[in-house]
């Protein structure tokens, strides 16, 4: 992070090894202080403000409610579900209500902003719902780049190549 703003590991998606070092990585004071941001790949980000209340705010939200963030987004898989996921975003949280507000680490969805109440049939999909490389860079390029915060960007290896997911 000395060097760069963005640092890019591959999420092993659902490996418990992983998630565990990243639990051990955000609780340590060194991240904090130089981290602002961490992505949350299967995070839908329509629901960006619910996360921010429950990791920045330190809301009490009920799982079936935050569930939304993760459960509604556009890939057809409930990894997001596995406890070591949900217990790591718990870990963000609690770390985050021992520092300044300033200093608290963000929990980026990444996820394109899809909302499938809108969508009745395929009439009803827009191609940019569903364009999650081109949405992961605006995310990083508007709450990362153009703010000049530093982030953990944690998603799953085809994202972290050149071109995305779709050309490996």
């Amino acid at each position: 992070y000395d060097k760069f703003q963005v640092v890019g590991l591959s999420d092993l998606h659902g490996c418990a090894e992983l998630l565990g070092f990243i639990e051990t990585l955000v609780q340590s004071p060194e991240f904090a202080a130089k981290v602002n941001d961490i992505t949350w790949e299967p995070g839908n980000a329509r629901f960006q403000s619910l996360m921010d209340d429950f990791i920045l705010q330190g809301k009490e939200i009920a799982l079936k409610e935050l569930s939304q963030c993760w459960r509604n987004n556009t890939q057809a898989h409930t990894y997001s579900d596995t406890p070591a996921l949900v217990q790591l975003l718990d870990t963000i949280r609690r770390v985050n209500l021992k520092l300044p507000e300033p200093r608290r680490i963000r929990v980026l969805l990444i996820d394109p902003p899809v909302d499938w109440s809108r969508i009745q049939s395929r009439a009803n999909i827009r191609a940019k719902d569903f364009d999650r490389e081109t949405h992961m860079a605006e995310v990083l390029e508007r709450e990362v780049y153009a703010k000049g915060r530093k982030a953990l960007f944690f998603a799953g290896g085809a994202h972290l190549g050149r071109g995305g997911a779709g050309t490996v």
